[in-house]
């Protein structure tokens, strides 16, 4: 059932419902081939629509059904009428010849090329335009359609990177991968999508049963429904319909509730599982999506961590609700997606806050008391509890974690404030004292936020509220979890206590989050519960363990655990497998494939991450340190170099030649490279920490001094740093310095988890 992207046509809805409901009168599922086991398989849209007509109806139209389609006159909004637009010396040009939607704009080399269109890209309120190139590989423009009324600004074309000239060279030029629909965009685009990439020839062979997000998108394939569909009612006995939805749970507010319950009898949904595949920022780890599944069992989704969220856990990128929703309170006592929205129409189920008093009192919630806004009008909810964000320019959305708006906090941590964006013309002092006088308890309560923002910088004040939060079984999962990877900027002997017991906690996240902080610690600490993680129930937390243990350099163990060590690994393979066509995946296969001690196959992977992005730095130095270590000191400096004439301005590729050339004899030459390094990347410990050397083998101690001191503004606790300071001062003669170093070194003590003892830890040797 499914076609080529070269050659996708949809057959006109009404054709396509007549051929599937005669085919599934006959038959409702494919047999395995020769096992008898029957395989639910697609059947398009024509099939839904004869029994669900309402539904239907509703997805007709919707962002949904618009996800994507086919370049035709009643697909593209954008002016293809000559149209010109110019943006940072470079002019695109958009034109029609015939039924072809053409467009000359700046290719790979640089110069002009007439492409042509052959999908749209979205609906509202923004067009994008995608262009095949050979092999299959889908380019979308950067130059996109402002599809909203023109008196909203809208109607003209617009660059989505209006403040910067993108280069050919750029990672983010529109011919790039990071611009590649096959990898980055199709499979949350189109209905039962496959990648198929074959990475010997970089070229896809990219198919879908639908162009667009379909029924089956979400509800699986619906061949079986429709054979359940076709029985007679006498016929259907007790078998279940195999793909309902419950959609109609009910939420109930008894006399006096300020908030609605679920009713009696409900349980809670597991529809984030539908949903969160793709409205998410996560790690694929199948090939497709599947329908059945939960979700962390066949994703990894991001945790709350910078760059992706702000501290605070609001989205800062791209991350595409589901992340900042299993943060909520919401979440937690049952909120599904459908309580909201619409599922056909993906509208809201009503306007402003309507919606909201559904299920919050407006007696308590919808007063001054509560927003301390007098004109109720002036404010909605989701302005206080769902601040928005604009993304591609043009696009604002909604943050789903609903929380309380902190303005104390988005002072003193820089994160946005929700309460500055209508009070422009206040100061924040003012904004702040407002708030602490409304809520002198929830303003003097420290915020995860706090301690996220310590403990990133390996403040050991705060160890203690950080393991709090991990172990408060109230706090969102998500939460948890998230602080727990946390623990990776605390030394070994500090967190070991803590992670372990959680390896085997109920809780998949926590498995999972254990599993990654582990990579980070020494193998005698980490072995035996990575080796056990591989046989965990979860495939997850089984692909942490593995890439951690890859990670770590591990020595695979045997004996008892010797199936589950073959298993896990093999499944780590196809996961990587899966994720071929980008250059991270290859590099990771190239881990396994050392790991594994397959040095010809990892090499092959290694120069496959650079023939898929040649600016993927990461595949350049591991592949430069793979040469190093089989003796080929030559080719090591040879790719290091190759990757510098690409991007030269790149501060970790400047530090892994600089470490080349000191190997090599030429510190000379090394030092330009290492102060490049060490001011493009002062948050890098290790970097500064190479350049201060530097620096003091060429006896100029007080440049080093002053560079550690600058390295020690971004990591106030790092002991490697502290050490070299107190170190070069003593040289210099300085024990004044030294001495208040040194204090400040020994006053780093961390506290125990049971808060009966301390660790004081000396010097850069015990990290």
């Amino acid at each position: 059932m499914a076609r080529s992207i070269a050659a996708s046509t949809r057959l006109p809805r009404v054709i396509g419902h007549l051929l599937v409901v005669c085919l599934f009168s006959i038959v409702g599922c494919r047999s395995s081939g020769g096992t008898g086991e029957k395989i639910p398989y697609y059947v398009g849209p024509g099939a839904c629509a004869k029994c669900h007509p309402e539904a239907y109806a509703g997805f007709s139209g919707s962002h949904h059904d618009l996800a994507m389609g086919r370049a035709t006159p009643e697909a593209v909004l954008g002016n293809f009428n000559e149209s010109v637009f110019t943006s940072h010396g470079v002019t695109t040009t958009f034109s029609r010849r015939g039924d072809a939607y053409l467009v000359n704009t700046e290719g790979p080399d640089g110069k002009l090329h007439d492409y042509e269109v052959v999908y749209t890209f979205g609906t509202e309120p923004l067009q994008q335009y995608l262009v095949e190139f050979v092999g299959g590989r889908m380019q979308v423009l950067s130059i996109a359609w402002d599809s909203r009324p023109g008196d909203e600004g809208g109607q003209r074309w617009f660059s989505l990177y209006p403040d910067e000239r993108i280069e050919p060279g750029d990672p983010l030029h529109w011919t790039r991968p990071t611009q590649n629909w096959n990898s980055q965009c199709a499979a949350c685009h189109s209905t039962n999508l496959h990648k198929r990439f074959d990475d010997d020839s970089l070229s896809y062979s990219t198919t879908w049963s639908e162009i667009d997000v379909s029924c089956e998108a979400c509800h699986g394939p619906g061949s079986m429904h429709v054979g359940w569909a076709m029985l007679p009612a006498s016929a259907r006995g007790d078998m279940d319909d195999p793909y309902g939805v419950a959609l109609d749970r009910k939420w109930t507010r008894a006399p006096g509730d300020s908030v609605a319950r679920l009713a009696s009898g409900a349980t809670p949904s597991d529809q984030l599982n539908t949903c969160a595949p793709c409205h998410s920022h996560r790690t694929v780890l199948v090939d497709s999506l599947v329908h059945g599944g939960t979700f962390d069992e066949s994703y990894r989704l991001s945790w709350i961590q910078e760059p992706l969220f702000f501290i605070d856990g609001h989205m800062r990128e791209e991350v595409f609700v589901a992340g900042s929703f299993r943060q909520s309170r919401m979440f937690q006592v049952g909120v599904q997606c459908t309580d909201c929205h619409d599922p056909h129409t993906a509208k809201l189920l009503a306007q402003g806050d309507a919606l909201c008093i559904g299920c919050h009192s407006p007696a308590v919630f919808a007063t001054p008391d509560h927003s301390h806004h007098a004109n109720e009008s002036d404010v909605r909810c989701v302005d206080c509890h769902m601040p928005s964000r604009t993304y591609m320019v043009i696009d604002g959305r909604r943050d789903h974690s609903f929380s309380v708006p902190r303005p104390d906090m988005a002072y003193r941590l820089g994160v946005p404030d929700v309460c500055s964006s209508c009070h422009e013309s206040e100061p924040p002092q003012e904004i702040v004292a407002a708030f602490q006088e409304w809520y002198p308890d929830r303003a003097t309560q420290e915020h995860f936020a706090d301690v996220f923002a310590r403990a990133r910088v390996g403040d050991p004040s705060a160890l203690g509220p950080l393991t709090t939060i991990v172990r408060n079984p109230e706090s969102a999962t998500l939460l948890r979890a998230s602080a727990l990877t946390m623990l990776r900027f605390y030394p070994p002997e500090v967190v070991i206590d803590l992670l372990l017991p959680f390896a085997e906690d109920e809780e998949l996240l926590l498995r999972r989050a254990t599993m990654e902080v582990l990579a980070g610690l020494p193998l005698g600490m980490s072995n035996a519960t990575l080796t056990r993680g591989l046989s965990d129930p979860s495939r997850s937390v089984r692909l942490a363990a593995a890439q951690s243990l890859v990670d770590a350099g591990a020595e695979f163990a045997t004996g008892e655990y010797t199936f589950f060590v073959n298993r896990a690994f093999e499944e780590y393979r196809a996961t990587l497998r899966s994720s071929a066509d980008l250059s991270a995946g290859q590099l990771r296969l190239a881990a396994l494939e050392l790991a594994l001690g397959d040095f010809n196959a990892a090499e092959r992977a290694f120069l496959r991450a650079l023939d898929i992005d040649d600016l993927f730095a990461p595949a350049s130095i591991n592949l430069a340190d793979f040469y190093r270590r089989s003796g080929r000191e030559n080719a090591s400096v040879e790719v290091l170099q190759s990757a510098l004439s690409r991007s030269p301005t790149d501060p970790v590729l400047h530090y892994a030649y600089g470490l080349a050339l000191v190997r090599s004899g030429q510190q000379a030459r090394a030092m330009a490279h290492l102060e490049t390094a060490a001011f493009g990347s002062p948050q890098t410990p290790h970097v500064v920490l190479a350049y201060a050397l530097a620096l003091h083998s060429v006896d100029r101690t007080l440049d080093a001094i002053d560079l550690l001191r600058q390295g020690l503004e971004h990591n106030p606790y790092d002991r490697e740093l502290i050490s070299a300071i107190v170190s070069y001062y003593r040289e210099v003669g300085n024990l004044e310095e030294s001495d208040r170093f040194s204090s400040r070194l020994q006053e780093t003590a961390y506290p125990s988890l049971d808060g009966d003892r301390q660790v004081n830890l000396k010097g850069a040797e015990s990290r």
